[in-house]
Formats: C-alpha cells, structure tokens, sequence
C-alpha cells in the first residue's frame, strides 16, 4: 500500500528563545552538526543556513549571540514502516558565534551558560565536598543539579585562582575520578564506571554499519601508576603505587615495567585512590571503535552500545562521543569497550581499597 505518510522522514526540530521555529529554518538548512560529549568538552550545535541576499544578516532573521536553542529530532516512519510520528529533545544550546558570507550564515552554539566564560573568578574553600562545591556552581548559573557518585569526596584546602567556573570544577572533579558535563541545562557529575553497570540501549552489527574503525593499542596502556607529591609540612615525600594486576584481580604485585608517572595530590588527601582513579581512567580505554550508521535520534554519551558481529571485538561499549548530521541524518559514534569481567573487577577494588 502506496501512502505518503509512510515515507520515511527525519529533520531536526528548532525553539528559538522558546518558539517553534522548525518550518522557517528547515526551507534554508544547508547543513547541520549536533556534538554530545561524555566529558570534559562542551556539547556543541553548529548550523550552516542558505544566505541568500543576506537574509540573516536582516532584522526578521538575525539570529543574535546569546540566544537560546532548545533543538531536537523528529522523525516519521524510522525504524519501521508504521511506527509513525516521534520526537526526541537533543538539547538547549547557547549561540556564541556567528559568520556569514555571500552563500551562507553559520551559528555555533554551546551548551554551558555563556555567563560561565565571561568571568575568571579566585576563591578558597577550606573544607568542602565535592557533591556541595557542584552545587554551588550549578546554583550560580541556575542549573539543575545531578550528583552520581557512590562515595562522599571531601575536598580540603581547593584553590580557584582566575579560572572559569566550569574549568575549576572539572579539574578538581577529574583529580577524584568524577566526570563533568552540562546538557540540556543540567550540570551533571558522575562516575563514568557507573555507566559500564547499565544493558545496552541498543544492538548494532559491525555488517550493518555504513563505516567503522576499530583500535586496539598498546602504547597508553600502562602496568603499574606512580603518584608522588612533596609534604612540606612533614618535609618529605608522599607516594602511592598501584599496579594494573591490583586493579584488575585485587592482588598487589611488584611485577611490572611500564609505569605511568605523575606528580599529584590529592585535594581528598588520598593519594592511593587517585593514582587507582587515574590508571583506571587511563588503561580502560584500550580497544576504541568508531562507527558511522543511518541516524538513531535515542542514542547520547554515556549509553551502552552492544556491537555484534566484529569478532573478539563484540562486545558492550560505552559510547564517549556523538555527532548528529544533517540534512541527511547520520549519527557517527566514538566508543571503548568495556572489560567482560568490569563487574567483578568492581567487587575485587572494594575489597583492598
């Protein structure tokens, strides 16, 4: 049965400063890039529109910096023939950059408040946690607040001296293991090994996938961490080493060559579970996979991806990095894959730490 509804369909949808203004955006949408980032990196739009006689270079169609675009995907008939309409919300993004030429007019957006660079800002806490600090940064941009760690992290003697906000945080956040990011006006700090707890949101075979690369290194992979740091107030050093053996089967180990280095302290004062935090963080992202597959709007950063059909690389794999690109919908993904024994390496860790 022939139908012009069953046509399969999907465009981004566009709510400028809180109006739906999809219909006009989509007759001039050349291209179109959404970037959904684990960690670290800002969440980021850039939309290229049709300039044609400078039509956004005029006050009906100036798109100004500051703006607030809450952006999202709709498709029609996508996974299935009769599945019908569906919309996802992808994220609330602010313009902080504009270009135009002849052809066309680019805006590129973030999805921190742009307050959050304006101002570098110096300040002391004596004695804070960790869960407390984001809070306080979430409240000074009005931002709802996710806190997902396991553990209470007190922090003791933190410095802030001229830093942007966000740059503060995520800094301290990384020395103790703890991710940050800000989506869709949510700032949110977690433990990525949380993440590797969850089933897989989706199923992908490697023979279905328009294109992939797989790496499998050697050359980041350390065996054993080194973290060390001067006392001055008890004139000497402090040091802590934790070997890759230990992480992996809970078993200390004096067997070991290839040792990551790094001068740290802990602003928690434990220095062991910081050089465990860092070689975890560090070796876990020993076999990577990048795919690029027909758009899939249900996806973000941090889902787990379950890839079949790619040999001893199957597996579950946390997804780091997406992009959305259109007018023809792709979806690239960036992903590491997760050790078939994470859970009960997990349960081994809790026991010597």
């Amino acid at each position: 049965m022939a139908s012009s509804n069953l046509v399969r369909r999907a465009s981004p949808t566009f709510f400028i400063n809180n109006k739906d203004v999809t219909e006009e955006m989509l007759k001039h949408i050349v291209d179109m890039e959404i970037v959904d980032n684990l960690e670290g990196t800002l969440d980021e739009i850039i939309i290229k529109l049709n300039n044609e006689n400078n039509r956004f270079l005029t006050t009906n169609w100036a798109i100004p910096k500051g703006t607030e675009a809450k952006i999202g995907i709709k498709t029609l008939n996508w996974n299935s023939e009769f599945e019908g309409e569906s919309h996802s919300d992808i994220g609330i993004f602010n313009i902080d950059i504009r270009q135009f030429n002849r052809k066309t007019a680019t805006f590129k957006g973030i999805s921190a408040p742009l307050s959050s660079r304006d101002a570098k800002r110096s300040k002391i806490w004596a004695n804070i946690s960790l869960e407390a600090l984001g809070k306080e940064f979430a409240d000074r941009y009005k931002l709802k607040y996710f806190y997902k760690v396991k553990e209470n992290i007190t922090l003791k003697n933190i410095k802030q001296e001229e830093e942007e906000d966000f740059s503060f945080l995520n800094k301290i956040a990384q020395e103790e293991g703890v991710k940050l990011k800000i989506s869709s006006g949510i700032l949110i700090l977690f433990e990525e090994e949380i993440l590797s707890e969850n089933t897989a949101l989706l199923s992908i075979s490697l023979d279905n996938v328009q294109e992939f690369e797989i790496k499998d290194k050697s050359n980041d992979i350390y065996d054993a961490i080194e973290v060390k740091y001067f006392d001055t107030k008890k004139q000497k050093e402090e040091k802590a080493i934790i070997t890759k053996q230990e992480l992996e089967t809970g078993q200390k180990s004096d067997n070991y060559k290839k040792v990551y280095s790094m001068k740290s302290r802990a602003k928690s004062g434990d220095l062991k579970k910081l050089a465990k935090k860092t070689l975890e963080n560090i070796n876990k992202r020993e076999i990577e996979a990048s795919l690029k597959i027909i758009g899939c709007k249900e996806l973000y950063s941090g889902c787990i991806i379950s890839l079949s059909d790619a040999g001893e690389f199957s597996g579950n794999y946390v997804v780091t990095r997406l992009q959305h690109n259109f007018p023809k919908f792709i979806t690239s993904i960036e992903m590491y894959k997760i050790k078939k024994d994470m859970k009960e390496e997990k349960e081994k860790l809790m026991d010597f730490i």
